[in-house]
């Protein structure tokens, strides 16, 4: 098997006991479908239809309507939402996200180089937090689904050298 750069970027690991320490968020075994399904899914880069060497709009589309009809516990989203952390892509996320919205998908994004394109990181990570305010002051982060499940949301542009921040 293959593995790319982004599916190292965002890391879930499944295990068969109970999930220990403490995650920035957790989700409850009792909110929790059965059986337990959650996405996995990067580089979507959202961005005005328009742009189709970099993202396929039409493919875009019919994956985010499916992942809807999936009802998923938890999607877990690994760097590259944005073509550009710009604005307009933010908005086309919003809009072509709003079935997520209403079903109250839980949303779980990895920070990853596109959300730093064509902005300066400041203002990149505040439309990122404005997208995902629940996040706000946080690059990376954990996240319990239930007790067997944890996920971890690294940031691409963040040091994992040992001592680093990140990494401790």
């Amino acid at each position: 098997m293959r593995i790319s750069l982004p599916v190292v970027l965002f890391l879930a690991i499944a295990s068969c006991g109970p999930v220990r320490g403490a995650a920035t968020f957790s989700v409850p075994d009792s909110s929790l479908p059965d059986p337990l399904v959650f996405i996995a899914y990067g580089d979507i880069r959202f961005t005005k239809s328009s742009e189709t060497a970099a993202s396929s709009p039409g493919v875009r589309q019919a994956m985010i309507a499916k992942i809807a009809a999936e009802n998923p516990a938890a999607i877990f989203i690994n760097g590259d939402l944005p073509w550009h952390g710009i604005a307009d892509d933010y908005a086309v996320y919003s809009r072509e996200t709003r079935a997520w919205r209403a079903a109250h998908l839980r949303v779980y994004p990895a920070l990853g180089n596109h959300e730093f394109s064509a902005c300066t990181e400041p203002i990149c990570l505040d439309r990122w937090w404005d997208a995902f305010p629940e996040l706000r002051g946080r690059r990376w982060y954990s996240v319990a689904i239930g007790a067997k499940v944890v996920g971890m949301a690294l940031d691409s542009d963040a040091s994992l050298l040992p001592g680093s921040e990140q990494r401790i």
